[in-house]
């Protein structure tokens, strides 16, 4: 506790003294005023928190003391807001240009910034980065005349904003648009006259349209069939629709032609005849294409198909998953959760983007925490009750004690290993198995420290992601110091993080156990954790069972050595250092390298 009072003391003369010299130095010598503060201001700080304590406890009555401590706030206060000023005339004069100031009422609007474009280049090039950051009828209408510059981005956002207006500008777009080189941008062109009298469509399309693809000519023949049958088929409309929609889309499930010939039938038709087909080719081939037009549609499906469109597109981005999720009505808070274990790591900000709070599903959640789970599961797992707002404080300790638990055995593990004696046929394995448990140690302090931060609300996940926290020794001591005053929760965990600097403990592991056996225990308790690595794992307990001798194999065993070598290269390498033993897997499996 007076170690603690002291630190804090410290801080509430040093931090003023730190921000007014920091503001106040020039850029190019920030290193030199840093270097300065931390010898002299840091130590001075020190003695004078030292200094205060003796003060009050040797000779000052409680009044006095209290007297005291209310006059060091109100300097404290004083001290704040001038170096806050200090900061803030620093960071005006950083951001001026010259001697100027910066006026936030002069700051330019939209408009005025495209008046000071020097040319109509520049003001291209600003309205069409305005536009796609925020798509609008006005911005449109600005971009009109600038047609053939735009890009196959813009040219779709904008032929998808006309569906709901009719300008005279827009006019001349889709017709231009029918033209177009990009056969996405004409399809869109395409369902935009759908709906307009025949005479008119025929008009159009006999001008304008410009087909290349099998499914674009399909599609015009159906918009220009009017009640009759369709022209060169003898099949009404209805029985041309349902036959071209078969046709085209067996193709585009056989790689046999792009997705843009079936999207180009979707857009001329009403849902119900290609929707169950649409999702169907969804599915099967995972084009984003396909499942960007079943969002609009998607509060049509039922719980079943939405589901398997979930998963099916599991991996795409969270914005358009949060646009599937908010038109899928039939999909209930649980058949989201699903998206929690089907995705690698989700942040805390698409969590919150993807997801409600939802009682069922936190109750499922921490259940499912007790168990057996991947590093990705658990990560988002937490997330999730992380963004919810609502710690369960006893699961979440009961989570950390079997982190802390695992943190240690693993530990001990890698003790054992380092105290093995091993030929120069075991080296490689020997490596990679320390890299591969040091990895995986820093991964269940990962989830560890999440889960800590949870309960205490302190931001030690960031911390760690920024690759801050155990490597800056006064952030260290100020955290290990919180979270030894959070209460019972954090103090397993302050033993395992004051230990990550010591070397490890070779006692090894339980009398019996050899390295082989503990490693086969293990490789068998963290195989749903890092499934990627269970295999390598495992090849390593057989070898060195064996005492490392290279026994001629399986093709497997070979390819298994030649992987574990080339991950003990990849890992000693400065560029991929940084890297995790199981994402290094991940990349020589699509690389087959």
């Amino acid at each position: 506790m007076l170690r603690f009072f002291r630190k804090n003391l410290s801080i509430l003369f040093r931090m003023p003294a730190f921000n007014i010299i920091m503001a106040a130095s020039p850029s190019e010598r920030m290193a030199e005023v840093k270097s300065f503060i931390t010898g002299i201001i840091s130590p001075l700080g020190m003695i004078a928190g030292g200094g205060c304590i003796l003060i009050i406890h040797e000779h000052l009555s409680p009044v006095a003391g209290y007297a005291l401590g209310a006059g060091v706030g109100a300097v404290y206060l004083g001290l704040t807001l001038f170096q806050n000023r200090a900061y803030l005339s620093s960071l005006r004069k950083r951001l001026s240009i010259g001697s100027a100031r910066v006026n936030v009422a002069a700051l330019m609007s939209e408009g005025e910034l495209l008046l000071r474009g020097n040319d109509d280049a520049e003001r291209f090039f600003i309205t069409e980065a305005f536009f796609n950051e925020n798509p609008s009828v006005e911005r449109a209408v600005d971009l009109a005349p600038y047609y053939d510059r735009l890009s196959r981005e813009t040219k779709e956002g904008m032929l998808d904003l006309f569906s709901t207006t009719r300008h005279e500008p827009f006019e001349a777009v889709i017709r231009r648009a029918l033209g177009d080189d990009e056969p996405s941008v004409r399809i869109r062109a395409l369902g935009l006259i759908a709906g307009r009298p025949l005479a008119q469509r025929r008009k159009l399309v006999d001008t304008y349209f410009r087909p290349s693809l099998e499914g674009e000519w399909r599609a015009a023949m159906l918009i220009l069939a009017g009640e009759g049958p369709v022209a060169a088929t003898g099949l009404d409309p209805d029985s041309f629709a349902l036959q071209s929609l078969n046709e085209i889309g067996d193709m585009v499930r056989a790689r046999e032609c792009d997705p843009v010939e079936f999207l180009a039938l979707c857009r001329v038709l009403h849902p119900g005849y290609y929707l169950n087909r649409l999702v169907g080719l969804a599915v099967a081939t995972r084009e984003i294409a396909l499942f960007d037009a079943i969002i609009p549609h998607a509060d049509s499906l039922t719980r079943s198909k939405a589901r398997g469109v979930m998963y099916a597109f599991r991996d795409a981005s969270p914005g358009r998953l949060a646009d599937f999720f908010s038109m899928a009505g039939a999909l209930t808070e649980m058949d989201r959760a699903a998206l929690l274990d089907l995705r690698p790591a989700l942040s805390a900000a698409h969590i919150a983007l993807l997801f409600q709070p939802d009682e069922k599903v936190r109750s499922t959640i921490l259940r499912r925490m007790a168990s057996r789970r991947s590093f990705n599961q658990k990560y988002n797992y937490l997330n999730y009750l992380v963004s919810i707002g609502v710690p369960a404080v006893k699961e979440m300790e009961s989570f950390l004690d079997y982190e802390i638990d695992t943190i240690v055995r693993l530990k001990r593990l890698r003790a054992s290993i380092d105290a093995a004696p091993g030929s120069d046929a075991a080296g490689t394995l020997l490596e990679f198995l320390r890299i591969t448990l040091a990895d995986a140690v820093e991964l269940h302090k990962h989830l560890m420290l999440k889960a800590l931060g949870a309960i205490t609300g302190a931001d030690l996940d960031r911390l760690y992601e920024s690759s801050l926290l155990l490597r800056d020794k006064e952030l260290d001591e100020y955290l290990l110091e919180y979270i030894d005053a959070s209460g019972k929760a954090g103090k397993r965990a302050l033993s395992v993080l004051e230990d990550a600097g010591r070397p490890a403990d070779r006692g090894g592991g339980r009398t019996g156990h050899t390295t082989a056996e503990m490693l086969w225990a293990v490789s068998e308790k963290n195989r749903q954790f890092l499934p990627e690595i269970r295999d390598a794992m495992r090849h390593c307990a057989t070898m060195l069972s064996r005492g490392g001798a290279q026994i001629t194999g399986s093709i497997r065993e070979a390819e298994m050595d030649s992987l574990i070598e080339k991950i003990v290269f990849l890992k000693n390498n400065v560029l991929f250092r940084d890297l995790k033993v199981n994402e290094l897997i991940r990349i020589a499996a699509i690389t087959r390298e």
